[in-house]
């Protein structure tokens, strides 16, 4: 019998014009055959051309396809302070023979972490006589940048393996558990993920930050008592990664019910972290975190631009400044004094979304000045 491709109605190619009429027929489908759902099987009487017929179903023949093996799904690493580590995974090719794998590797931070932590502890003895107060300071502020991949992109041949390699950072960074995920995206199919996990000892040599806060605290409605710190006098707990503030006792002892208010300031950049808390009046007391939303502080707004325009008896002024990585916001300071008190004796102007902001003044001497807010 002669075997013929036919896709649909139409011959695609003949298969042999000769062999055995015993039923069966191997055949190899060869690289760069065009993929379709609508093929079927002619067969046709070698000693009469009249006598043939078609296969009673339509079949489907799929191009070679790569098939993407990644050898881990989980990753993890405990680190000190300071350590790093490098691990590694494998990306295959185990599909179609003469395929061909792409890949494009990247990764997404996905643990939440505060920069700085407050709490607060309170205590009392059996006779109701106030323990000292205590501020508890994590102390530190970091980039999210501990892990990398190399390489980022890639392709592997049928059979062929490639290394992949995944690096731990812990440089600077503070106790805790960080996580991320790793994404494969490959013309193989759906996405590849493998999730990473990277847990953080403090070690003893870690610097502080921020090298001093501003503490305050009293019993509401006894506001001529405030116990206060302004600086990390106590106690430094470095296996665990805060600072913790002695800020004294108060003189008399609070009541059950009792509201405690509590503030805690960063001098340098005048961030805050405040709350209030409802005493037990006995026993142990801990006081859920107070987040002072510390950031990487912004750097200087630069290249300051700042055109002037006569307009009748007044001044139109234009300033512009490049964008400051991280700022959300930025506040023009003015003021006709360059040397008075700043901030307290410029007037500002907040909430400033973009790069420039102008507005007309009287015809005087006006100095300026920008920065950049997280």
């Amino acid at each position: 019998v002669k075997i013929e491709l036919y896709d649909d109605s139409a011959l695609y190619q003949e298969l042999t014009a000769s062999t055995p009429d015993n039923g069966s027929y191997s055949w190899s489908i060869s690289a760069g055959f065009q993929a379709g759902t609508q093929y079927r099987i002619k067969l046709t009487d070698t000693s009469d051309s009249g006598v043939s017929d078609f296969s009673n179903g339509y079949f489907e023949i799929s191009a070679p396809l790569p098939v993407i093996d990644v050898s881990e799904t989980i990753l993890s690493s405990a680190l000190v302070s300071g350590e790093n580590e490098t691990q590694s995974f494998n990306i295959s090719n185990i599909g179609d023979t003469g395929t061909d794998l792409t890949y494009s590797i990247t990764w997404e931070y996905t643990s939440v972490r505060e920069e700085l932590d407050f709490r607060l502890n309170t205590q009392t003895n059996r006779e109701g006589i106030p323990h000292p107060v205590f501020a508890e300071v994590l102390s530190y502020q970091f980039t999210e940048s501990w892990l990398s991949v190399t390489p980022v992109s890639g392709n592997c041949l049928y059979n062929e393996t490639d290394f992949i390699s995944v690096d731990f950072d812990a440089t600077d960074l503070p106790s805790g558990t960080y996580t991320a995920t790793i994404t494969i995206v490959n013309n193989a199919g759906a996405d590849e993920t493998i999730s990473v996990s990277m847990g953080i000892t403090a070690s003893r040599e870690r610097d502080l930050h921020p090298i001093a806060v501003t503490f305050e605290s009293w019993i509401i409605g006894r506001e001529d008592e405030i116990l206060t710190l302004d600086n990390f006098g106590c106690n430094y707990h470095d296996t665990i990664g805060y600072v913790e503030i002695n800020a004294g006792n108060f003189s008399t002892a609070w009541a059950p019910g009792d509201i405690i208010y509590i503030r805690v300031t960063d001098p340098s950049n005048g961030t805050v972290g405040e709350g209030e808390y409802t005493l037990t009046g006995a026993g142990y007391d801990m006081m859920a975190p107070i987040n002072l939303q510390l950031t990487i502080p912004l750097t200087a707004p630069q290249n300051i631009s700042i055109i002037t325009t006569p307009s009748g008896t007044d001044t139109d002024v234009q300033i512009s400044w490049d964008a400051v990585s991280g700022a959300i916001s930025y506040t023009v300071y003015r003021s006709s004094d360059a040397y008075a008190d700043f901030p307290g004796s410029w007037t500002p102007e907040t909430g400033i979304t973009e790069t420039d902001w102008s507005y007309t003044t009287d015809r005087a001497v006006r100095f300026y000045r920008v920065t950049a807010n997280n």
